[in-house]
């Protein structure tokens, strides 16, 4: 705020407050022409300088609004060639960032997010920059803004955290006077008693806290975590649907069945080994004590083991 708006302002209230003490003081003080002249002097001044003071904070608000928007612009241009000189990929596919700074402050900030490189990129979109941190007197460091780069062999998994609640609410049915008056008046007793009856209304509230939150292993091997608003969901499932933790769920599901009908299968072939075995040392036993001849050995052989 600059020093001659807060004099402005400090004028407009001094003067408004010496109108009002002046007021009280001129009607407990006996009546006197001198008096009055000097009543009447000090009054028109204070009122003239209260009106300029407000003149002059309207005109320093306009001005302040001039130079917000002003500031917004030239962000604007900032923001447009730094993006292209650091390769941002403005694409339609975006998300909604819950951003932590240091002192615990949580922002909702619009990410364009995309693939590049096998690599999550994500950059923060300029608008709630222009419209949270820039002012008619300063407008925010362009090279604070920085890419996030996440390769894709590093993330470990995506969900979905909370829950969508709905329930429905009830209003009205009980008595009204004015209701009751106007049936009254168009069909006595009868009438008061229906029209008094107000109209049940009934309501759907929905209390959704849900948010998304990617887990993944930064350079050093830690496991990190962002978090997201719930309208991340649909874009990193488009991006990257192999680390949406539903599916890895039902991927895991699907693999262990598969697992157990490959055992069941092995059994089985294990079983029907040790059966061909069998039969194979009964038709040699059998040969051996001249109850089949060569011929028919052969055969018999040449069935059984095509039955595996």
């Amino acid at each position: 705020m600059k020093k001659w708006e807060i004099d402005m302002t400090n004028l407009s209230i001094g003067c408004f407050l010496t109108m009002i003490i002046l007021s009280v003081i001129f009607v407990f003080l006996p009546y006197n022409e001198t008096l009055l002249n000097i009543y009447l002097i000090i009054m028109s001044v204070s009122f003239f300088l209260f009106i300029a003071g407000l003149v002059g904070i309207m005109e320093q608000k306009k001005e302040d609004n001039n130079q917000l928007i002003a500031n917004m612009n030239a962000f604007q241009m900032e923001y447009d060639d730094y993006v292209k000189k650091i390769g941002v990929v403005q694409s339609n596919t975006c998300a909604t960032l819950i951003d932590i700074d240091e002192n615990g402050f949580h922002s909702n900030i619009l990410q364009y997010i995309w693939i590049e490189n096998d690599a999550l990129n994500m950059f923060p979109m300029s608008n709630y920059y222009k419209l949270v941190e820039t002012s008619a007197v300063k407008k925010p460091d362009i090279l604070k803004l920085k890419r996030r780069t996440i390769p894709i062999e590093s993330i470990l998994y995506f969900e979905e955290m909370g829950e969508l609640r709905k329930y429905t609410t009830v209003s009205g049915g009980g008595s009204s006077l004015k209701g009751a008056l106007f049936g009254y008046v168009i069909a006595s007793d009868a009438g008061a008693i229906i029209s008094s009856r107000e109209p049940v209304k009934t309501e759907v509230i929905s209390e959704d806290d849900r948010k998304i939150e990617l887990i993944y292993k930064n350079s050093e091997g830690e496991i990190k975590n962002l978090e997201f608003t719930h309208d991340a969901h649909e874009a990193l499932k488009e991006l990257i649907p192999s680390k949406d933790m539903r599916r890895i769920i039902r991927l895991n599901m699907l693999d262990c069945d598969n697992k157990a009908v490959k055992n069941e299968n092995k059994k089985k072939e294990i079983s029907s080994a040790d059966n061909i075995k069998d039969k194979l040392r009964q038709l040699n036993e059998m040969m051996e004590e001249g109850l089949i001849s060569d011929e028919e050995f052969a055969k018999q052989k040449e069935r059984i083991l095509n039955s595996f």
